[in-house]
């Protein structure tokens, strides 16, 4: 293999793994918008059961135990 071979394959290499590093800020950016959901109850999550998931969103039903608000 020739020393410009190797250095053009390396250059895409790289540019594979910026791609790739820039996908996954992107995914983490938008998981972090969807990790965060709001009750109108204080409590403690006793079980998320997940009903339904399509492209785009999840259907769960939580349950919370507000006795005490602990």
């Amino acid at each position: 293999m020739k020393v410009s071979d190797y250095q053009t394959l390396m250059q895409k290499h790289q540019e594979q793994v910026n791609s790739l590093a820039s996908q996954l800020d992107t995914v983490d950016d938008e998981l972090d918008k969807l990790t965060s959901v709001d009750s109108p109850y204080r409590g403690k999550v006793r079980r998320v059961k997940i009903l339904g998931q399509n492209e785009r969103s999840i259907t769960a039903e939580v349950t919370l135990d507000i006795r005490g608000g602990k």
